[in-house]
């Protein structure tokens, strides 16, 4: 779960195997922006948050983390405290579609078989 501080969305609740790759102290990630636990290359994902938060719907997106290939799906939400939150799920697509790399900006191109959903 994702709570927006400032301009920064800040996890305050995280959970799963693919997360526990990243670290695996859990309450290292907690309490630090998003961008930071996830870096991506072009939009980050505190551009996405700020996106699903402006539109009030959903949105799946493709990005490279650690050398592998996520399926994130956020939303906007609010808590038992009423406070607007970004709810997500991340799930590892390596090896399921090719990632294609434009060699001269070493960022990964669109892939044709991915688009944003809304």
């Amino acid at each position: 779960m994702l709570k927006k501080q400032g301009s920064q969305f800040i996890c305050t609740a995280i959970d799963g195997e693919l997360l526990q790759r990243i670290s695996d102290d859990q309450e290292e990630i907690t309490k630090r922006p998003i961008s930071e636990v996830l870096p991506a290359f072009g939009a980050s994902m505190n551009d996405n948050c700020q996106l699903t938060k402006k539109l009030q719907d959903g949105l799946t997106f493709e990005m490279v983390c650690q050398e592998k290939v996520l399926l994130i799906s956020i939303k906007p939400s609010v808590d038992e405290f009423g406070q607007d939150v970004i709810l997500g799920t991340a799930m590892d697509m390596t090896g399921v579609f090719p990632l294609r790399v434009n060699q001269k900006q070493n960022l990964p191109e669109e892939n044709i078989n991915f688009k944003i959903v809304m």
